[in-house]
């Protein structure tokens, strides 16, 4: 039975090439306290992003499964002087998940160093670009509890989730 620890599960990446534009464009934005003023344009600087690519995680509390769509979040460098951008990208339950172009996957001690020393699983540190919060929904038909990935507990970012199936008995 794949049950994970506790929590969201992501990929982290180190924004690089057309990604990394973006953000410095959202940014350069907000530094000359200029809006966005339509859908087109809000859209032409989040797609290259993968922000609207969201992934299905599935949890276990108290016998019952329960599922939440996420979306990628990107997130600051947690150091003074780191001025990298990271995109931390939820798998899903068959461990899919969107891969930022030109981007650069952090090995796993780089992913501990970052998880650990951020806080992120904790909700010590806020994305500064977020396309939406989390979101309940239902568990998919095609999940199966001996071959899918899901973890115990809840996200710590939704309180709230939906009837879900419950576990196969032993």
């Amino acid at each position: 039975m794949p049950l994970l620890g506790e929590g969201q599960r992501h990929h982290w990446f180190r924004l690089d090439g057309s990604p990394l534009a973006c953000v410095q464009a959202i940014f350069q934005k907000e530094k000359r306290q200029e809006r966005i003023t339509s859908q087109q344009e809000l859209s032409s600087l989040l797609s290259p992003l993968g922000l609207r690519v969201p992934s299905t995680q599935i949890f276990m509390l108290n016998n019952a499964y329960s599922a939440q769509k996420l979306w990628p979040d990107i997130f600051p460098g947690y150091r003074p002087d780191d001025h990298n951008f990271y995109m931390a990208v939820p798998y899903d339950y068959k461990n899919r998940h969107f891969i930022p172009a030109d981007s650069v996957p952090l090995d796993e001690k780089e992913t501990t160093l970052f998880t650990q020393a951020s806080g992120m699983p904790w909700g010590a540190m806020t994305p500064c670009i977020s396309f939406r919060p989390p979101a309940s929904c239902h568990v998919p038909d095609d999940f199966n509890p001996q071959t899918d990935d899901y973890a115990s507990g809840t996200s710590l970012f939704v309180s709230r989730t939906l009837p879900s199936n419950t576990p196969p008995q032993p």
